[in-house]
């Protein structure tokens, strides 16, 4: 995806309140510019990978429904009061047994149409339970007993292109391999020896440093 692409379609889509690596954006909420760009990212031909890291505490059983276990999902020694009624949640398309949030109707129709997929009970053997540990597990993607510096998707860019960012940008390319918004590196896209990514605090930074808005000072 060209630079420009990209800021046309994730410049406006990110909006407060929900926090996704530091930078505000209604997530689920519709209508939602995020969800729609989304969308009209998925309708692109380029082959471009979205990451978003939610931040914090996440309800998985409440976004994503178990509906063929109601009766264990609803039991009041498991979701009492805060179970998502049946007649509530969203139906995904050829999957009875499993249901989303009533207020993710962007996500469902992205499923619905085939450009979402859902990895459900995503865990490892004799978790520890620490959330720190399994977020180091899961953005270097190596095994519960073993650690690395790098992360998964920074190792693949790394082996893709290599030589960034010493030896780009070039005629073939001359775009970032990926680019990240927020205010810290992120582990999962740490390549061997250095990020594979250049990391932006918004959008707005980087269309004045590709010159798609008048200059104007960075922030500090």
């Amino acid at each position: 995806m060209k630079r420009r692409n990209f800021l046309h379609y994730a410049a406006s889509s990110l909006v407060l309140p929900v926090l996704i690596d530091g930078y505000g954006a209604k997530a689920f909420a519709r209508p939602s510019s995020f969800i729609q760009s989304l969308i009209s990212l998925a309708d692109q031909s380029d082959r471009v990978l979205v990451i978003i890291q939610l931040q914090g505490g996440n309800d998985g059983l409440n976004m994503v429904i178990p509906l063929d276990q109601m009766s264990v999902y609803t039991s009041p020694s498991f979701r009492g009061n805060i179970a998502i009624p049946e007649a509530k949640a969203l139906k995904l398309k050829n999957y009875a047994g499993t249901g989303l949030h009533p207020a993710m109707t962007g996500m469902q129709q992205l499923f619905n149409d085939g450009k979402l997929s859902i990895v459900q009970g995503v865990s490892y053997p004799t978790p520890n339970f620490s959330h720190f540990r399994a977020s180091d597990i899961w953005m270097t993607a190596v095994d519960s007993n073993q650690t690395a510096t790098s992360g998964w998707a920074g190792r693949y860019l790394d082996q893709r292109f290599p030589g960034f960012p010493d030896k780009y940008p070039t005629t073939q390319m001359p775009d970032p391999p990926a680019i990240q918004i927020g205010y810290v590196t992120t582990t999962t896209l740490l390549g061997p020896t250095d990020s594979m990514a250049i990391v932006l605090q918004d959008p707005e930074t980087f269309a004045r440093l590709v010159g798609d808005k008048p200059n104007a000072p960075l922030p500090i």
